[in-house]
């Protein structure tokens, strides 16, 4: 009787459990629709920059920005602060963890997720709070000037950006940036002619500095709007998931449930049959 008391128990568990997930998917379903509303990919502005950056010739500049160094690169890992994301936390981590075996330098992690895998790692890291959405504009401008400081002071020899990106609600994948040192062929003579022919107020390596740093807050901004997107993607994954392991468990419970309570039937049938007898 009590393994039917227990198993009884475990039935309404599953129910509720299933109940709770099916509220946290919904809600996941639509804060992915909400922010996939909101967000803006300026593919423009990349595009002006590069073709600026195209008529430099790179013989001709020295800058942090586009100079090969033997220091290592900045490597930027943007995590979550939450959980119930299967493994794309990880993924970002490892990432950035392969980066910076193959390149060194020193590793930036956004996000609480993040610091959490990377503990007990014997790695050091920076860490920055987690993406908000009202403030990721401003988190995507203190995390620029901390990376663009040590560039420029050439303390680091590039960067690179690790985050998550979501190609629809059922598929995410790693992105991976590398934003300096910028890498391009020779110009042409049509490039070349058109720097001789362009008429500049700043230096060469002023108006780099100035784009570069455009560049790193915008792609910063973008990729934490992007990650955010994956964050909300890869919840719903992981709860639909989970969903059906937990109808998986609860259909197992039932059999078990109903095999016990014909047994308990069976056997009281018996007992009552053959109390019967002993009274005929």
């Amino acid at each position: 009787m009590s393994n039917i008391a227990t198993l009884k128990n475990d039935l309404r568990f599953n129910s509720e459990l299933s109940s709770i997930i099916e509220a946290l998917k919904a809600i996941s379903v639509t804060q992915f629709q909400i922010w996939q509303e909101r967000l803006v990919v300026f593919s423009e502005f990349h595009r002006v920059i590069e073709d600026f950056l195209s008529i430099i010739d790179p013989s001709s500049v020295s800058h942090p920005f586009i100079d090969s160094s033997d220091k290592g690169f900045l490597v930027v890992g943007i995590t979550s602060d939450s959980g119930l994301l299967g493994a794309l936390n990880y993924q970002v981590i490892n990432a950035c963890l392969k980066e910076i075996k193959e390149n060194s330098g020193q590793l930036v992690v956004v996000g609480e997720r993040g610091k959490v895998y990377l503990k007990g790692l014997d790695i050091s890291f920076i860490s920055f709070p987690g993406v908000k959405e009202e403030i990721r504009y401003s988190q995507a401008q203190s995390l620029k000037g901390m990376l663009v400081k040590n560039i420029l002071a050439r303390k680091a020899g590039g960067l690179i950006i690790v985050y998550p990106k979501a190609l629809s609600m059922t598929i995410q994948r790693i992105e991976i940036m590398r934003i300096f040192p910028y890498r391009r062929d020779p110009g042409t003579q049509v490039e070349r002619e058109a720097q001789s022919q362009m008429i500049k107020e700043s230096s060469f390596e002023d108006i780099i500095t100035y784009l570069g740093d455009l560049l790193v807050g915008q792609v910063l901004y973008e990729a934490m709007g992007m990650s955010k997107l994956a964050e909300y993607a890869a919840r719903v994954v992981h709860l639909e998931e989970s969903a059906q392991k937990l109808k998986d468990i609860d259909k197992k419970t039932k059999l078990k449930y109903f095999k016990a309570k014909h047994e308990l039937v069976d056997k009281s049938m018996r007992e009552l049959f053959a109390a019967r007898n002993i009274f005929k």
